[in-house]
């Protein structure tokens, strides 16, 4: 990440580092791209905790999915992808058991 807008650590939980730019490559996006939509902001937050085993990627957004047991209610990343799929965004995840993961939101920027 090379423009790290806030970083900071919780104890146990990792260091945290987050970016925003404007105007990303847009060949990354093609489905963005289809849509008819020319701006965008892409937003990414990366941690480097204990990573998302790959049998688990496509179970966090579900409502109520949680690995934490009783510590967590499993809505967290459920609200944030409904939050994105309304503004007509995307979330892409990527993770690495042992190093972290990334998660990368890309949102069109509204016209005024």
């Amino acid at each position: 990440m090379r423009c790290p807008d806030l970083f900071f650590e919780i104890p146990g939980h990792g260091r945290f580092a987050g970016c925003t730019r404007k105007g990303c490559d847009w060949q990354q996006w093609p489905a963005m791209e289809k849509e008819g939509k020319k701006e965008y902001i892409e937003i990414q937050v990366k941690d480097d905790g204990c990573g998302i085993p790959e049998n688990e990627l496509d179970k966090i957004f579900d409502p109520f999915y949680s690995t934490k047991g009783q510590g967590g209610t499993g809505l967290g990343l459920a609200v944030i992808w409904g939050i994105v799929d309304n503004h007509d965004g995307i979330i892409k995840v990527e993770s690495e058991v042992g190093k972290g993961t990334v998660f990368t939101v890309i949102l069109p920027v509204a016209e005024r």
